[in-house]
């Protein structure tokens, strides 16, 4: 049994995945073939066990082995791993999408936010406790470079994973955003 997400914000991620899992190379997944990629997602539907929702419930169905296979987030992983369950990730051919911080225009507190994120990036020394902590990378080669590597190999941003990563479209993602969302509830629906 599997897991898949259905969280209402990335229903690009499963049309993706199952493209590469119909043997379409990551430089030739835009723009997407989203008739090949539900003709593979049709053909998985019956093995997938959950839809889960949330990274909560990710966790919940890794610690009670509801599924032997998901697609995750990273940090969710490992932190079901520092707890003792035998999960792992697997970082080929995983989605790159990444958070970033910023600070938004008119903010109340710019320059009080920049000199945060200044300091914050201008001193990994404290990377390391904060990526333990949260169990995702800060992209900070010389954090990453006190770590062990067990704790590397938990770390997306790691130069370890990184080039394994997939690089999406954003933009046309971004540009067929309502299209995606509709054919993804369509299929999910059905």
């Amino acid at each position: 049994p599997r897991g898949l997400p259905d969280t209402g914000d990335r229903d690009w991620w499963v049309p993706m995945v199952a493209l590469l899992a119909d043997g379409v190379a990551p430089e030739d997944l835009f723009p997407m073939d989203l008739d090949r990629a539900y003709a593979k997602l049709d053909e998985i539907r019956p093995h997938i066990a959950v839809w889960w929702k949330s990274g909560n419930q990710l966790q919940q169905i890794m610690r009670t082995n509801e599924v032997a296979m998901t697609m995750a987030y990273s940090g969710r992983v490992v932190a079901v791993t520092d707890e003792g369950f035998p999960w792992a990730p697997s970082w080929g051919e995983a989605v790159r999408d990444v958070g970033y911080m910023a600070v938004a225009e008119g903010a109340p507190n710019a320059d009080a936010a920049i000199a945060f994120l200044n300091f914050y990036y201008q001193h990994a020394d404290g990377h390391p406790d904060f990526i333990r902590t949260v169990k995702y990378g800060t992209g900070s080669a010389k954090a990453a470079a006190t770590m062990t590597d067990t704790e590397r190999a938990g770390i997306a941003t790691s130069a370890e994973n990184y080039p394994k990563l997939v690089v999406a479209d954003y933009q046309w993602i971004g540009d067929n955003r309502d299209m995606l969302r509709q054919r993804w509830n369509d299929w999910l629906t059905q």
